[in-house]
């Protein structure tokens, strides 16, 4: 999996077995792993997400059903049960797909805008609750949701930033973010080498006279790795 699908997985814990997808769902002991789905039915991996009692699996199923079946009518009654889910993360979860999946609908946007509007979400320890929920809206073009990410550029916390930054790079035009202005900001002033190195991917974005610009800034940038991704990023077609 690629991009902030990835780093959910990761935040999930879902990235340390990649083929061993425990027999059988129902076991709450047990983890679903995402990347050996195949072994399984839509309507197994559907009554998990609906009925497991681990949250970790909930949130799981869901990704696996928005990305293995993304036109099935169950999934859409899963997505839509999954609003209402007792557990944020599944919540959030459940908006982002709704996002991703281009099905905005006034339950959704709700649950997403009640997430972000929860003092809860706004700790570093619950950054994949804002995160999702704040993409999930971003996706179906609710200005809450982009707002929320460039909050999430300016937090305290280094993971927040780095999560606000890889969103931003997934949704690409549809982030609507200057990515010319975010990435000179952040070669300015962001102090974390890893928030850097996620901020300069948003170099691919970067278009016309200002690429020129942006590379003269990254060959004065002192850091190797970061000075060579950011340049890569540049290269990459639009």
């Amino acid at each position: 999996m690629r991009g902030v699908l990835a780093l959910v997985v990761l935040l999930m814990g879902f990235a340390q077995s990649a083929r061993a997808l425990p027999r059988p769902l129902a076991d709450a002991q047990e983890e679903l792993d995402a990347a050996s789905i195949n072994s399984y039915s839509h309507v197994d991996v559907a009554a998990a997400a609906r009925r497991h009692t681990s949250s970790s699996v909930r949130r799981a199923a869901l990704v696996v059903l928005s990305t293995t079946a993304p036109t099935s009518a169950r999934t859409g009654a899963v997505l839509m049960e999954a609003l209402s889910d007792s557990d944020a993360e599944v919540r959030a979860t459940a908006v982002w797909a709704h996002g991703v999946l281009g099905q905005r609908s006034a339950r959704a946007v709700q649950v997403g805008r009640t997430l972000l509007a929860d003092p809860q979400n706004r700790k570093a320890y619950r950054a994949s609750v804002r995160l999702l929920a704040a993409e999930g809206l971003a996706r179906m073009r609710v200005p809450d949701g982009r707002h929320a990410l460039d909050q999430m550029l300016t937090d305290e916390s280094p993971l927040v930033r780095i999560l606000g930054y890889a969103a931003f790079r997934d949704l690409g035009p549809l982030g609507e973010i200057d990515a010319f202005e975010a990435v000179s900001s952040c070669l300015a002033k962001e102090p974390a080498t890893l928030v850097r190195t996620v901020c300069v991917q948003l170099c691919s974005s970067i278009r016309g006279g200002r690429r020129d610009l942006i590379r003269a800034a990254l060959m004065r940038e002192p850091d190797k790795a970061i000075r060579m991704t950011g340049l890569r990023a540049l290269d990459e077609k639009p």
